[in-house]
């Protein structure tokens, strides 16, 4: 589904040339056709279809770059073209067969061959489709140096449990975009999960070099660092995560986490507060959030 298609920059090119040549071929032919054969309302129609595929596709595959070189959702509006001019194709070959009484059959067999193998090549294909993970898997093995199979493979597998695969993938996929430091991020939730923390620590320190203000790094660095033991720098990076995004609860939740740890319960139980605000919870979650608000009240009453 992710085509790992080759860049040709000049038209030079032999594949380039080549396929120029084929266009100019195929249009010019459609010229001549239509000329000779267009009064005939299938031969017309087939010429007709022929360059519906050429104006369509060209509106989104011409000389404007795009990320992606080839995607097959392109496909969608131009395939008209290409069914209608097959339509038309083989209902003109069933009226020159059909003046030879032997001949007649060829065409209805060939149509059932065709839509038996069309038939054959979905089921073999949705084996792919019938879920998230087999369907980026099949994508990493037929595009293995492209960075975006071996991220989503390696998000999907973390969702599903896979951890250490997940690893493995996004570890993959850096080495194909060192730059992305949404890869770093990722890496570093990845490690932090697996508690290797010191792997998250130098995952992300590299993430944030790439991106200082992602609020998320600084909020997986917290927990890097409280996994660490390190509870002064890990709360220094929930406050600046805070600071570059107010509204993220499980920043709130994290802090109001470690204030309890460090028996400072008036700002834990202010957290914890701000983030009930943020986020409208479902009647089991209130009662839990109202539970840990007066065991926090509890505890800070006990407190010397």
């Amino acid at each position: 589904m992710d085509w790992d298609y080759p860049l040709t920059t000049s038209l030079l090119h032999s594949s380039a040339c080549a396929s120029a040549l084929l266009i100019a071929g195929i249009l010019g032919s459609v010229i001549y056709w239509y000329r000779r054969r267009g009064q005939d309302v299938r031969q017309a129609l087939l010429c007709y279809a022929i360059l519906w595929f050429f104006m369509t596709v060209a509106i989104d595959s011409s000389f404007i770059p795009l990320p992606d070189l080839l995607a097959e959702h392109r496909s969608y509006l131009p395939s008209i073209g290409i069914l209608g001019a097959l339509a038309c194709g083989a209902d003109l070959l069933r009226t020159a067969c059909s003046r030879q009484r032997r001949f007649s059959y060829i065409i209805p067999a060939l149509m059932l061959v065709w839509i038996l193998a069309l038939a054959t090549a979905t089921g073999v294909r949705q084996q792919a489709w019938h879920s998230r993970i087999s369907f980026w898997e099949d994508a990493a093995t037929k595009s293995p140096h492209k960075f975006r199979p071996w991220f989503n493979l390696g998000v999907v597998c973390f969702e599903i449990g896979q951890r250490q695969r997940a690893v493995v993938c996004m570890r993959k996929a850096l080495t194909l975009w060192p730059e992305c430091f949404v890869a770093y991020r990722n890496l570093g939730c990845m490690e932090n999960a697996l508690g290797h923390y010191r792997e998250a620590l130098a995952v992300l320190q590299v993430g944030l070099r790439l991106a200082p203000d992602d609020a998320e790094q600084y909020f997986e660095m917290g927990k890097t660092y409280a996994g660490l033991g390190d509870l002064p720098r890990s709360e220094l990076a929930f406050k600046q995560a805070a600071r570059l995004r107010p509204a993220h609860r499980p920043t709130h939740l994290a802090l109001g986490a470690l204030y309890c740890k460090l028996q400072r319960y008036d700002q834990a139980l202010g957290e914890m507060r701000l983030a009930d605000t943020l986020q409208a919870l479902e009647p089991q979650q209130r009662e839990l959030a109202d539970h840990i608000a007066q065991w926090l009240l509890k505890q800070r009453s006990n407190a010397p």
